[in-house]
């Protein structure tokens, strides 16, 4: 028999998964440690262009937030500096975390913008 808390995670990252996949959710692809690309709904946040560090440092490019519920194929294993694509962009996770039952990951990443000069 499932326990009271595995029931309340089951349910609350259902009803997540629900309003990713209806409302405005899109299909991410992760690679957590190397291991094969898993693709993922999640409900994709606003970007913030050039954020800002603790220390005062501006990274170039866009940081997101990712809320992921649990799914079939993700048990929650994330790690900073996993990988994660959206639209074509390659993002890396700069930042996790989770709410009090382990249903919904939210996930920082940037995406950084490099700008080849010919020498």
């Amino acid at each position: 028999m499932a326990s009271k808390r595995s029931t309340i995670q089951t349910k609350l990252a259902a009803a997540m998964l629900k309003k990713a996949q209806k409302a405005d959710g899109d299909t991410v692809a992760l690679v957590h440690e190397g291991a094969a690309s898993v693709n993922l709904t999640a409900s994709i946040g606003p970007a913030t262009l050039n954020p800002v560090d603790a220390f005062g440092n501006s990274i170039d490019g866009e940081l997101r937030q990712f809320e992921i519920p649990l799914q079939t194929s993700f048990t929650g294993a994330l790690t900073i500096g996993d990988e994660l694509t959206w639209n074509s962009l390659l993002y890396v996770i700069t930042g996790v975390s989770v709410d009090k039952w382990g249903s919904v990951y939210t996930v920082s990443a940037v995406y950084s913008r490099h700008t080849r000069v010919k020498a």
